[in-house]
């Protein structure tokens, strides 16, 4: 079998915002009637690939050639007039506007000086028939399912006739239903010779539509593949590479104690498929799994963040295990999110204002914030927690991001939480701040707090987990001990998803 001709090379690609070198070697190619997967994990460097795919960066150094030309391009304009196009994994369609205007958008047929709305419905229909979809193009977007919509993104992008189209998470909020139109219209796109870029965190969908495999890791290109020719285990290896050798930080001889939480049969489709899982006082239960596999969105769902769940979730008071709402969770969880800038902080705020805010009803008296009772709190935190702060009014916006974070912890655990949920609680840090978020996970801890701590980074679990939850696919595939082996952890990623249900 002839292989043609890449239809998109990129080689050497270097790319730094500042002392960050988020792309220090990327390379890729894509050919005409393939669809070629990019996979990575967080922080990979598959963004910025792709921002300077689009234009909407330049590289430092570095080349990309379309159809064995070398390009540069000054801006988005270029990169779709040299027959580039995006899928995003956020949608861009306007819900107050039809399906038809959607497709058109920015680029209305027209008609003596007019919009022609029977030939822009009339090539919306052409447009979506080529992807197998029948939606009726007069109709407003908002009425349509997450799966339709996708269609209409997709007919917005073969609009402009593309040499290559970009999927970038395209299933993360999709149906199975809608999974399997979406990779139906995938492949009657491949068959009509369209280059295709698969971005995606679900490694078994990259295994049923795609081709060939390129594997990025910190900034790097390191493996391409057939996928044919390899696994998901070979595949989840590459995109973590071999993990540091630094010990573990929890005592050997803890031992955890009674249920605090129990969750049965959490869901809330698509994000959570199916959830059951124990939590013990006194322990750090690491979840887990690849970016996008349903970690955050499990934590959320817990505490009905987004949205109502089903299920069942029970929480140990003065009676044992007793069911009760998300709210109810809520009051006695401190949710570290992993948006401390965005979610955790008021940055213009001071030390002492963003500790209180949670803890206003404590530090009230008639109604009445007393200043003196804030700035104690705030000192005794600073103290407890080692915060390298001038004093407790200095604003957090000022701090370093390993003392913003410990200002996020500080301001939950003055509410003396018996649940702490950590997500991602050591991402943009130094080395020596996380190690002190770390250990301080392992403090609390031992003081019988029950901890659940997200991380992208298997080295982190492996120092502090008492036990591991297994996220694959929006679902708890199950659990492994905490001396459980890197190559066991990896294993789990890519095993067949096996629900188990707390006793």
């Amino acid at each position: 079998m002839t292989v043609p001709p890449p239809v998109l090379t990129m080689t050497g690609l270097r790319k730094a915002y500042g002392t960050v070198q988020a792309v220090s070697d990327g390379r890729l190619t894509a050919r005409a009637g393939e669809v070629m997967a990019l996979l990575g994990a967080n922080g990979a460097g598959k963004s910025t690939m792709m921002n300077l795919l689009g234009g909407l960066v330049s590289p430092d150094a570095g080349q990309i050639g379309i159809a064995g030309q070398a390009v540069s391009f000054a801006g988005p304009t270029d990169a779709i007039r040299a027959g580039i196009a995006f899928v995003q994994q956020e949608l861009s369609v306007f819900g107050s506007m039809t399906v038809a205007e959607n497709v058109f958008a920015g680029a209305f047929p027209t008609r003596a000086g007019r919009i022609d709305r029977a030939a822009m419905q009339s090539q919306a229909r052409a447009l979506l028939a080529q992807l197998g979809a029948t939606i009726d193009v007069g109709r407003p977007v908002d009425g349509l399912s997450t799966g339709d919509r996708q269609m209409v993104e997709i007919a917005r992008a073969l609009r402009a006739r593309p040499r290559i189209l970009i999927f970038d998470e395209p299933t993360s909020s999709l149906s199975g239903r809608e999974k399997a139109l979406l990779h139906t219209a995938i492949r009657d796109l491949k068959a009509q010779g369209v280059a295709i870029i698969y971005i995606s965190h679900f490694i078994s969908d990259v295994f049923d539509i795609c081709d060939r495999i390129t594997v990025m890791r910190n900034g790097e290109t390191v493996a391409e593949r057939l996928a044919s020719q390899t696994d998901q285990a070979e595949v989840v290896r590459l995109m973590l590479g071999e993990i540091g050798a630094a010990g573990r930080i929890v005592p050997d001889d803890a031992v955890p104690g009674p249920v605090a939480l129990r969750v049965v049969g959490l869901t809330a489709p698509p994000r959570i498929r199916e959830a059951s899982f124990d939590l013990h006082r006194g322990e750090i239960l690491g979840i887990w799994g690849l970016l996008g596999a349903g970690r955050t969105e499990l934590v959320r769902g817990l505490l009905g963040l987004d949205g109502p769940v089903a299920g069942r979730i029970e929480l140990h008071g003065p009676n044992g295990l007793a069911p009760v709402p998300p709210r109810d969770l809520r009051a006695v969880t401190a949710f570290v999110t992993e948006d401390r800038r965005g979610e955790g902080l008021l940055l213009p705020f001071s030390v002492s204002d963003n500790i209180a805010l949670p803890n206003l009803d404590a530090l009230s008296q008639g109604g009445v914030v007393q200043r003196g009772r804030v700035r104690e709190l705030a000192l005794r935190l600073i103290r407890t927690l080692s915060i390298k702060v001038s004093g407790p009014a200095q604003r957090v916006g000022t701090l370093s991001g390993g003392n913003q974070q410990k200002v996020v912890l500080a301001k939950w655990l003055a509410g003396a939480p018996t649940i702490l949920i950590l997500d991602e609680p050591t991402r943009g840090l130094d080395l020596a701040a996380k190690d002190d978020i770390l250990r301080l996970a392992v403090d609390l801890a031992g003081q019988g707090v029950a901890v659940l701590l997200i991380s992208s980074e298997l080295e982190e679990l492996m120092r502090v987990s008492h036990r591991y939850l297994i996220v694959r696919e929006r679902c708890v595939a199950g659990t492994l001990p905490g001396h459980a082996t890197e190559a066991e952890l990896i294993a789990a990623l890519s095993a067949p998803v096996a629900v188990q249900v707390p006793a």
